[in-house]
């Protein structure tokens, strides 16, 4: 019973971690998606916007997310699970202690700060993402590419992996390319002169 707690209490700091790489990568026209996908993430109040500034107390400690991401170091940590916005919305002692529970944000960067490893970022689409691996280099979203296999918005779909791969191998042939083709060409007739060396000589043997 104690083993299915932990592994329950393990699967549930692990989506939070995934939800807090979500909002990581989140930008204005996917808030309405992450609210509804997420909505006990964060207060309520996370997502209003302040008159006059065209931000939201989401973009700033996203940004804070942004820069502890991959090391989480503890003076950004307390920052993170201490912003006054988790009680922006309280105005008595009865209201701030009904807000005293720990957010699911709170719970995904406390995971990370002991757990640093797992928040890696993408090596080809640059998103954050949550690992399974120490040495996970790239994410499990998939990405549209041209046919250089650069990002664009509507391309062909594949993962971040072979994208990665396929443009690697495609930057190393337009490097190398000419050098190898020029090369070929001056192995090209030695080597027809030699089969056809050989050739003779078979039927002279013969």
């Amino acid at each position: 019973m104690k083993t299915q707690a932990s592994s329950e209490e393990q699967q549930r700091m692990l989506d939070a971690a995934r939800a807090l790489a979500d909002y990581a990568n989140l930008e204005p026209e996917g808030v309405e998606g992450f609210k509804a996908a997420h909505p006990d993430f964060v207060p309520a109040w996370w997502w209003m916007s302040i008159q006059g500034t065209g931000k939201g107390p989401w973009m700033r400690e996203r940004d804070l997310v942004r820069e502890a991401w991959e090391k989480f170091p503890a003076d950004l940590i307390l920052r993170l699970v201490t912003s006054h916005w988790f009680t922006f919305g309280t105005f008595n002692r009865r209201e701030v202690s009904s807000q005293e529970k720990e957010w699911p944000y709170q719970q995904a960067v406390m995971f990370l700060h002991v757990n640093a490893w797992q928040s890696k970022t993408c090596r080809f689409c640059g998103r954050r993402f949550i690992a399974e691996h120490p040495k996970t280099k790239f994410c499990n979203f998939d990405v549209s590419v041209d046919k250089n296999f650069n990002l664009v918005p509507d391309g062909i779909r594949m993962s971040c992996f072979w994208a990665y791969r396929n443009r690697s191998k495609h930057l190393w042939w337009s490097k190398h390319s000419e050098d190898i083709n020029d090369q070929r060409r001056r192995e090209y007739p030695a080597a027809k002169r030699r089969k056809s060396h050989a050739k003779r000589k078979n039927l002279r043997q013969r």
